[in-house]
C-alpha cells in the first residue's frame, strides 16, 4: 500500500510539469470522455479516485493516468487499454447491452424496492453502486436489466428470486439476504447495553466500518436482540461477547477480535 501511495506521489509531481492534471471522481460517457481529448490531444489526462465510465469508450487521443480505480462497461477494453498510459489501482469491466441507460452512486445506498422498479426509466438500464447496496423494502419487479456493484449488496431474503441473475457484485461478500429489519452504519461507532435495550423487535445489523461493543452487552442481550449481523470491516468486544458475535455474524467480511488483543 505504501509503495502504490509514494508511486502516486511521484506520478503526480511529473504531470504537473509534463502536463495538464484533471483530478476526476466523477461520471463520464464516451462522448465526453472524447470531447476531454480533442479539447487538448498533446496533454495527458490524470484522474485520481473513482472514474465510472457510463458509455462504452471506442477510442481516444489523449493519454490517461489513472489513480484510483475505473469502471467501465464491457467493450471497453480495446480503446481504453490504448488509452491507459499509466495506473495505480485496479481497472473493472462490468456487463453492458448497447444502448442501455446506467445510473450510478459513488457512494454506500439505501434504495426501497418501489426505487429499484425504476417506473422512469427503461427495463434494459443498468445501476452501477460503487459503495454498498441496501436494498429495503419490498421488492415486487426489478426495473434495471443488470446491477452493478463494487461493494457488496443487501437485499430483504423474499427479493433473492427477483435478482438471481441480475446482480453483479465485486465484493467479497458478493450478495447477502437478510430476514429482520435492518440497521444501517456506516464509518465507526460504539454500541452500549442501550441501544439493544431499545430495539422493540429483532434486528438484522449491517455494519460498514470500525464498530466496538461496550463492556455492559452481554451475549444474551445479542441474542434475544438481534437476528444476525452482515459488516464489512472490524468489530471489537469484551471478550466474552466474541463468540456470540462470530455466531451471529453469518455473513461478513472483515474481522472480530476481542479489545483485549486490539492495538
Amino acid at each position: 500500500m505504501e509503495i502504490e501511495i509514494a508511486l502516486a506521489v511521484v506520478i503526480l509531481i511529473a504531470m504537473v510539469f509534463l502536463a495538464t492534471v484533471d483530478l476526476a471522481f466523477a461520471h463520464i460517457s464516451d462522448v465526453g470522455l472524447r470531447r476531454l481529448a480533442s479539447e487538448a490531444e498533446d496533454e495527458i489526462l490524470v484522474t485520481a479516485g473513482q472514474l465510472v465510465l457510463t458509455s462504452p469508450v471506442q477510442q481516444t487521443s489523449r493519454q490517461i493516468v489513472a489513480l484510483g480505480q475505473v469502471i467501465a462497461p464491457t467493450g471497453s477494453e480495446t480503446g481504453l487499454g490504448a488509452a491507459l498510459s499509466r495506473m495505480s489501482g485496479q481497472i473493472i469491466y462490468y456487463p453492458y447491452t448497447p444502448g442501455a441507460n446506467v445510473k450510478s452512486f459513488t457512494h454506500s445506498t439505501t434504495l426501497s424496492g418501489a426505487e429499484l422498479a425504476n417506473p422512469k426509466g427503461n427495463p434494459s438500464d443498468i445501476l452501477v453502486a460503487v459503495g454498498m447496496l441496501l436494498i429495503t423494502g419490498r421488492l415486487e419487479s426489478l426495473g434495471y436489466d443488470q446491477i452493478v456493484a463494487l461493494g457488496p449488496v443487501i437485499a430483504p431474503r423474499d427479493a433473492e428470486p427477483i435478482l438471481v441473475g441480475h446482480v453483479t457484485s465485486f465484493a467479497q461478500g458478493g450478495v447477502s439476504y437478510y430476514d429482520a429489519e435492518p440497521r444501517l452504519f456506516d464509518g465507526k461507532e460504539t454500541f452500549s447495553a442501550g441501544f439493544f435495550e431499545l430495539l422493540d423487535q429483532p434486528t438484522t445489523l449491517i455494519l460498514d466500518g470500525k464498530f466496538t461493543f461496550a463492556d455492559d452487552v452481554t451475549p444474551a442481550l445479542l441474542k434475544a436482540k438481534l437476528k444476525e449481523i452482515i459488516f464489512d470491516g472490524k468489530l471489537i468486544a469484551p471478550r466474552a461477547l466474541v463468540p456470540m458475535l462470530q455466531i451471529l455474524a453469518r455473513q461478513r467480511s472483515g474481522k472480530i477480535v476481542s479489545a483485549d488483543e486490539d492495538e
